[in-house]
């Protein structure tokens, strides 16, 4: 995948648009994040807005469910003659991650009222939110949760919502579990 830097020229829109068509995704303009290209792809509740890779985001709670997304960190990479090992490596749930279970990072935990869980073992986060002002009504979209056990038991939806994509095969194989998913 080409390195591209902020707003694009005539010659990488025809990059760009080349690679969402072979991903399947539908091309739109962008007029929500100026620091990106001006173009960008969206499928369904999914945005892509390619900088020097392509980041796809869902909006919190809308993400692919946590079984799709460890089919799609899990599968095998197509291209034989390749290093990689798993598309994982290549539609990241985070930019710096090479851990490839969403379950222990780039998750979102939701519970029965779509507040997002927040284990706090110490209730440090929860002071935090609680003693800043700033913070008291973004704290009201958290479920604080002391222990792993009631964690694991008020998981009513798991979703991942951000993707990193490095290559063309991460980007048309997200496109593929995202359509599968809906």
């Amino acid at each position: 995948m080409q390195r591209l830097d902020g707003l694009i020229n005539l010659q990488e829109f025809e990059i760009v648009e080349t690679e969402l068509y072979l991903a399947g995704i539908p091309m739109k303009v962008n007029t929500e994040d100026t620091r990106f290209s001006t173009v960008m792809g969206q499928l369904g509740d999914w945005k892509f807005i390619r900088g020097n890779y392509w980041m796809a985001s869902a909006p919190a709670g809308e993400g692919l469910p946590l079984n799709a997304a460890r089919e799609l960190s899990n599968k095998n990479y197509p291209i034989i003659n390749s290093d990689l090992r798993s598309v994982g490596l290549v539609a990241r749930f985070l930019i710096k991650s090479k851990d490839t279970d969403p379950t222990h990072e780039g998750a979102g935990h939701y519970d029965s009222e779509g507040r997002q869980l927040l284990l706090d073992p110490d209730g440090e986060q929860e002071r935090l939110f609680a003693t800043n002002f700033h913070f008291q009504e973004i704290a009201k979209l958290y479920h604080f949760v002391k222990d792993q056990e009631t964690f694991d038991q008020l998981t009513a939806k798991s979703t991942v919502d951000t993707y990193h994509i490095d290559n063309q095969v991460g980007l048309n194989e997200l496109a593929r579990v995202i359509r599968e998913s809906q």
